[in-house]
């Protein structure tokens, strides 16, 4: 199960199988399958026996919506959203899904659609290292950096904090981009939660024929918010978090309340991110462990260990090739590497 709640009906308009009052709670639950199946079981305004509603998940290219005719409501494009605590115009950036908006002239994060301020923060003291706005390609996709977040925590009393970058691509939706000062960029993507063998959970994970132990777990917190963000995001909200970790990669779990996401991180080094958004390599993104690494020269553990092997047997066959015993293994000992 990905998401428990409810949900408030604003507007109806159209033929409706039931009766439909605006501000009527509706509860439900949604469910994920393999193969891009998911459920929602709608248990309608009261907590009774719900209806069951299966089907399969579409992406944006594949569906087509053709008006019947004029609607009774004809909504207003606009290309930018106005702060409503300092009045500045801001570009959207991810159209119409953005739910809150952290003002790049003010720092002030508000509520897009109520235009209701709902917290407070001084201006960026500096840019982050994507502008909010900047465009580049991955993999031969657009996206746009709709937002930048700040987020933290604590270990062993002591506070350690983040950067993610929020991008958005039409017909794609939104990835991740996360500097961290320890283990350096990382490319974080959704992972459906149906893929992912929890039998052993809390401990580890099985995803994709990898087992991952859990590293961290810890309560995360939003300390800054610049742009547009998905969600009614506000400062100091809190989830639980928790990593898994094999090798370099890292499957993660996060929980809030009502709701589960799974997603995964793979490390990109800076040289790769510097090149898609046409940013300076020599810049303050390239201060984290993986960054001087441009991704398709930097070498895994399994080459590097080869090399060294390679090298070993190339002095110890080298050493051997002479009639002078090596020390260790003597001619009468019937154990030869090579030799004369």
């Amino acid at each position: 199960m990905n998401e428990l709640k409810s949900a408030t009906i604003v507007s109806a308009e159209g033929e409706l199988p039931e009766k439909t009052l605006p501000g009527s709670v509706r509860f439900y639950a949604d469910l994920s399958g393999t193969q891009q199946r998911f459920a929602t079981l709608d248990y309608g305004p009261e907590q009774g026996a719900p209806e069951a509603f299966v089907g399969i998940t579409l992406a944006e290219t594949e569906l087509q919506v053709t008006a019947a005719g004029p609607r009774t409501v004809q909504k207003i494009k606009t290309t930018s959203i106005r702060c409503p605590n300092c009045g500045g115009d801001v570009p959207k950036l991810s159209g119409e899904r953005a739910q809150r908006l952290g003002c790049p002239y003010c720092g002030a994060l508000s509520d897009i659609a109520t235009q209701k301020i709902v917290a407070t923060q001084e201006a960026a003291a500096q840019q982050p290292d994507i502008p909010v706005g900047s465009r580049g390609s991955f993999e031969g996709i657009p996206y746009i950096c709709a937002a930048y977040l700040r987020r933290g925590t604590e270990f062993e009393g002591e506070p350690y904090s983040w950067e993610e970058y929020l991008l958005f691509a039409q017909g794609v939706g939104f990835r991740w981009l996360v500097k961290d000062p320890e283990t350096g960029w990382a490319w974080i993507s959704p992972v459906n939660s149906a893929e992912i063998d929890t039998s052993a959970s809390p401990r580890a994970l099985t995803w994709e024929g990898r087992n991952y132990r859990q590293k961290y777990s810890n309560r995360v917190r939003v300390e800054y918010v610049l742009g547009e963000v998905y969600w009614q995001c506000s400062v100091g909200e809190e989830t639980r978090s928790s990593d898994y970790v094999v090798g370099r990669f890292t499957l993660s779990r996060e929980e809030s309340p009502g709701e589960v996401r799974y997603s995964s991180a793979k490390p990109m080094a800076w040289g790769l991110i510097a090149q898609a958004f046409g940013l300076p390599l020599k810049s303050a993104g390239a201060d984290t462990p993986n960054a001087a690494s441009s991704g398709g020269s930097e070498l895994s553990g399994a080459v590097i260990a080869f090399i060294v092997i390679v090298v070993v047997l190339i002095v110890v066959v080298s050493a051997l090739s002479d009639d002078t015993p090596v020390s260790g293994f003597s001619r009468g000992s019937g154990i030869f590497f090579g030799g004369k």
